[in-house]
């Protein structure tokens, strides 16, 4: 409407705005009538009971309806993790994969431990930081497959207060770990498809999936992978995703990348 509403500018709008005017006044009248019933209806009572005659009506037994208690949590005791407290790990080795991402290994209890970890699941990792606890969720590369050990790809960030913090752990340093952790799990059949979106290192939760979906013949799920990243040098895991789509009719990858280099045959620009 316009600033001043007087007659003559009302009637002005009217003739060059009809439809949003009489669209105006509908609603209005509607909201109008609906806000009536509702009034009338909420002052209607039910009938009274004769004092004399003791209630049979259902609503005279009022039953409070209580929620069923949480189920507990199901995990493998024998399980290197623990979704109940924190187990420290020790960092066994540190690979250097770009100019901010490393793969940081780290020790489960023996070498024939099984890491625990559900399919769709993640890891809580946390450590104490300039006086405050901080925790990080993340997705470790390696699954239960790779007894003894567990791997985590991190991209440090400069601002990034834990990525910060394991890359300054030493050989032989720990770092506390709960888990599973994650309101999603894989079961076999769940869904025909999925559509992953991922960039950077979160790729690494994508390829949990999928990796270990793929390793059974007998599940024809498919995958349809789009992956966006900065550079060509920034697609993390590259020839892990290209030899899946290599092995694998149901599993499809497309990459996208932000600086696109000449001859690049994917997309480009942002996700």
């Amino acid at each position: 409407m316009p600033p001043s509403f007087t007659f003559e500018s009302l009637l002005e709008y009217f003739k060059d705005h009809p439809v949003k005017v009489l669209v105006a006044v509908a609603s209005a009248v509607l909201i109008s009538k609906f806000l009536a019933n509702t009034a009338k209806a909420s002052k209607k009572t039910k009938p009274s009971v004769p004092a004399s005659q003791p209630s049979t009506s259902p609503a005279a037994t009022v039953t409070k309806k209580t929620e069923p208690p949480a189920a507990p949590l199901v995990y493998d005791k024998n399980a290197a993790l623990s979704p109940e407290e924190y187990r420290h790990f020790r960092l066994r080795e540190k690979i250097i994969v770009s100019h901010n991402t490393r793969i940081f290994r780290f020790d489960l209890q023996t070498p024939e431990t099984v890491l625990g970890l559900p399919i769709g699941k993640h890891i809580m990792l946390s450590a104490t930081i300039d006086g405050k606890e901080i925790s990080r969720a993340y997705t470790p590369i390696s699954s239960n497959d790779d007894l003894g050990k567990v791997d985590f790809m991190i991209k440090v960030y400069p601002q990034g207060a834990m990525s910060k913090y394991v890359d300054g752990l030493n050989i032989g340093d720990t770092l506390a770990m709960k888990g599973p952790r994650g309101r999603f799990e894989y079961k076999k059949g769940m869904k025909r498809a999925f559509g992953m979106l991922a960039g950077g290192t979160g790729i690494t939760p994508m390829l949990q999936v999928a990796k270990a979906v793929l390793k059974d013949s007998t599940d024809p799920t498919e995958f349809s992978l789009i992956f966006a990243n900065v550079s060509a040098d920034d697609i993390l895991l590259k020839s892990d995703i290209d030899e899946m789509t290599a092995k694998h009719p149901n599993f499809k990858a497309y990459y996208v990348l932000n600086e696109a280099p000449e001859g690049w045959t994917g997309g480009v620009g942002f996700i």
